[in-house]
């Protein structure tokens, strides 16, 4: 499988989005989140012309630890991987000072050092075609990024990648709005929790 991993609030929405615009098939949400999660061309406006609706291209997976049903839980069941991080002091900062009502029921809050880490440990044991991408160049350098992962996924269409490219900040929006309906969203500033 080809997996997308990265801690929440790291930008993955708009990672999804791009691969599902770029490549034509859908990507899967987190396993066993169906209709809270599911592929992003079901819940947008946008036209993805997807080819198959059942062929996932990417799954999304927050970590490879926790007791909680996974896609892959080693690299060695990985094809290719994308791999989100976000600076680690914004992430714990966060979690140490927001603890929502369900700060006990959601394992990641309790193992939120321990995920980044070992989210860390997957990305430099895996052997095979990954990349890297940053949640501060994500949303700073939106061009750079879109051209990454254009490049990333091997596509062969120019008029695409200059669509996408023209169209990046209502597809940005747009993106924010669903991940916002999945709980998620953007932070308000990529050092916001530092400073």
């Amino acid at each position: 499988k080809n997996l997308l991993l990265s801690i929440p609030r790291a930008g993955n929405h708009i990672i999804r989005t791009l691969i599902e615009l770029f490549t034509q098939y859908p990507t899967a949400g987190l396993k066993n989140l169906n209709n809270i999660d599911d592929p992003i061309h079901t819940r947008s406006f946008m036209k993805f012309d997807i080819i198959d609706p059942n062929y996932f291209v990417y799954y999304k997976q927050h970590d490879v630890i926790l007791p909680e049903p996974h896609y892959v839980i080693q690299p060695e069941e990985v094809n290719e991987l994308i791999f989100i991080t976000r600076h680690p002091l914004e992430i714990f900062i966060r979690e140490d000072t927001y603890k929502s009502i369900q700060y006990k029921e959601i394992s990641y809050k309790q193992h939120y050092r321990e995920v980044y880490f070992s989210n860390l440990d997957f990305y430099y044991q895996f052997q095979g075609k990954k990349l890297l991408l940053y949640y501060e160049d994500i949303i700073e350098n939106k061009e750079k990024t879109i051209k990454q992962v254009y490049d990333f996924l091997n596509i062969n269409h120019k008029e695409k990648l200059e669509l996408v490219l023209k169209y990046k900040k209502l597809i940005y929006d747009e993106t924010l709005i669903l991940s916002k309906k999945t709980n998620g969203g953007i932070s308000k500033g990529i050092h916001y929790f530092s400073n």
